[in-house]
């Protein structure tokens, strides 16, 4: 148990990065609003991609125990 969640930790931490990477630039006034949109969908399709590899493993990690 202890495992997943240093895994779950380990995750969390990366996805804190890239939401750090994603505000800076996501709200630099020098890039078009095309372009923001794009790093926006770029973004959320990141978070899905993460949150769907997570429970993935967790539910493999189930069914191995």
């Amino acid at each position: 148990m202890s495992k997943i969640y240093i895994e779950l930790q380990l995750l969390k931490g990366q996805v804190d990065s890239l939401c750090k990477i994603f505000e800076k630039e996501y709200n630099t006034d020098n890039i078009s609003s095309k372009k923001k949109e794009q790093l926006k969908r770029n973004f959320n399709i990141e978070k899905h991609i993460s949150k769907s590899v997570v429970k993935r493993n967790l539910k493999n990690k189930k069914s191995d125990e």
